[in-house]
């Protein structure tokens, strides 16, 4: 008789059958749509490039992206939007639209690392930045939501000494926990403060705004 005490068939099959349990809630958590990232270009071919480039983690500020940019081709521009991480080489264009949604009170952290990285090219070419927010949505006292949200977007600008913005602005989000994996969601409800879900995006606002942008830049060609 051996030093190690007998694991019978049943302990066997319990603690399998555990484990089995255990695995499939670990692809449960773990599974979950896969997102969809606008990319394409706007506009006439021979105008000038300005690349809208966004991050985001499941899509919709992509969309706010592609708004923007329709703004921007509908003026004449050659713009083109682009998902930061893309290999993006900004020598190619004479402008730059940057935006990312808010997590944990700061601009996600790929977009931050994006204009931190290329703080030379960009402090060369005009540039904007936006962010999404639920928060921003949500809130009814929408001065407060300004004033955090543009602190925001300053301390981004911050990360690439001696750029100036032309234009900084905030928007809605939009959360949907249908794109999420379930963990995700799960975690997204219990540290957020208002986990309300839905569409908070104002596409009119969006598109007012990226119209008078492209109009700020043609002037001042």
């Amino acid at each position: 008789m051996s030093g190690h005490p007998e694991v019978s068939r049943r302990t066997l099959l319990t603690g399998g059958a555990a484990a089995a349990a255990l695995a499939g809630v670990g692809v449960w958590a773990a599974s979950g749509p896969t997102p969809s990232f606008a990319h394409g270009d706007r506009g006439p071919g021979n105008g000038r490039h300005v690349l809208v480039g966004y991050d985001s983690a499941y899509g919709s500020t992509g969309d706010v992206a592609v708004a923007i940019a329709d703004e921007f081709g509908a003026a004449g521009w050659r713009s083109e939007v682009r998902r930061v991480g893309e290999g993006i080489d900004l020598d190619r264009y004479q402008a730059a639209v940057l935006g990312a949604p808010v997590h944990r009170d700061a601009w996600k952290e790929e977009a931050t690392a994006f204009l931190s990285g290329h703080a030379d090219r960009l402090r060369q070419i005009p540039v904007a930045l936006f962010l999404t927010s639920m928060s921003y949505g949500i809130d009814p006292d929408r001065a407060r939501q300004d004033r955090a949200k543009r602190a925001i977007l300053e301390q981004v600008a911050r990360q690439a000494p001696s750029l100036t913005p032309i234009a900084m602005r905030p928007f809605g989000g939009f959360l949907d926990y249908g794109r999420m994996a379930p963990i995700n969601g799960l975690v997204y409800r219990g540290f957020a403060g208002n986990d309300t879900s839905g569409d908070f995006r104002d596409f009119d606002a969006i598109r007012a705004w990226g119209a008078d942008l492209a109009g700020q830049l043609r002037r001042k060609r």
